[in-house]
């Protein structure tokens, strides 16, 4: 029988001005339920995507990260075996955002 099992699919670390890959669904289902950006002392602007960023699969672009006002949404975001999560942000010269994912995994 399938289970949800938690999961912390990005720890907050800081992220780049280039699409990195951050979480990819291996033999699994992933279910993004929340996701944070946050920026201390600069604002920056975030860019989140399920798959290469391709249409349809942006979830969030150009968004503004304001300083100590985490950009935080809760929904029901899925991954698809072997889909993957990236992210970036815009060009970074200090104070690089942080970027967290927290879900399940289904299988």
């Amino acid at each position: 029988m399938a289970t949800y099992t938690p999961k912390e699919l990005r720890i907050p670390t800081a992220i780049t001005a280039t699409y990195a890959t951050i979480y990819t669904a291996t033999a699994v289902t992933g279910i993004m339920r929340t996701y944070v950006f946050n920026v201390l002392t600069t604002t920056h602007n975030a860019f989140l995507s399920r798959e290469a960023g391709g249409e349809g699969t942006v979830l969030v672009e150009n968004q503004v990260i304001t300083p100590g006002v985490p950009l935080l949404q809760n929904g029901w975001w899925v991954i698809p075996s072997a889909g993957i999560l990236q992210v970036k942000a815009d060009s970074i010269a200090t104070n690089a955002p942080n970027f967290g994912a927290f879900g399940f995994e289904y299988a």
